[in-house]
């Protein structure tokens, strides 16, 4: 074998990204409004040295089945899975930040996952062969990054769309480090 382990979503998901190749005469990509998000694992390598393969394999596919789940529920489309985390879009700001509460909730009822941190962020992307590229994508990658566990992290425009929303509740945070013009709001139900 290759080392590689595979899960049926994880083949699911080569499968369907191989079985939609670009063709060669195909548009560069489509520029689109979405809220982009990720979904990562706390400590996910801190636990995979203390899990054998079978318990790995048993902890992303858990993974994998409980957020495709709250993801597809909550309208949302996934881009990709990269080991312990997933990237994956709404194509409204609400939806992307009820998912992600979602997720957290769902997550909390899993004895055998460990917390998520979340990062949204929305505006527009490059939707090319079935993946998103743009600040937006890089917002919300940085906002995963400095979410403390059981957190999400939002950016000031989601957080300007998200205020009028009865369902959810915001808190500023201090400009991440490094980037003054990123100011995180923490997510909460309202």
């Amino acid at each position: 074998m290759d080392g590689i382990v595979r899960t049926p979503s994880t083949v699911r998901h080569v499968v369907d990204r191989v079985a939609t190749p670009t063709a060669p005469n195909a548009p560069s990509g489509e520029r689109r409004q979405v809220t982009a998000l990720f979904a990562d694992m706390v400590g996910f390598t801190r636990t995979t040295r203390r899990r054998s393969t079978t318990a790995l394999a048993e902890l992303i596919e858990r993974f994998g089945s409980s957020t495709t789940e709250v993801i597809t529920e909550g309208k949302g489309r996934i881009v990709k899975t990269v080991g312990d985390e997933v990237l994956f879009v709404a194509d409204d700001v609400g939806d992307g930040a009820a998912i992600a509460l979602a997720l957290q909730d769902r997550v909390r009822t899993e004895p055998a996952l460990p917390p998520l941190r979340i990062g949204l962020a929305t505006g527009p992307v490059l939707v090319r062969s079935g993946d998103v590229f743009g600040e937006v994508v890089d917002i919300a990658a940085r906002l995963t990054a400095h979410a403390r566990p059981d957190t999400v992290l939002v950016d000031r425009k989601a957080a300007e769309a998200l205020a009028v929303d009865p369902r959810f509740a915001l808190r500023p945070l201090r400009p991440v480090p490094g980037n003054r013009h990123l100011h995180p709001w923490v997510l909460e139900k309202g």
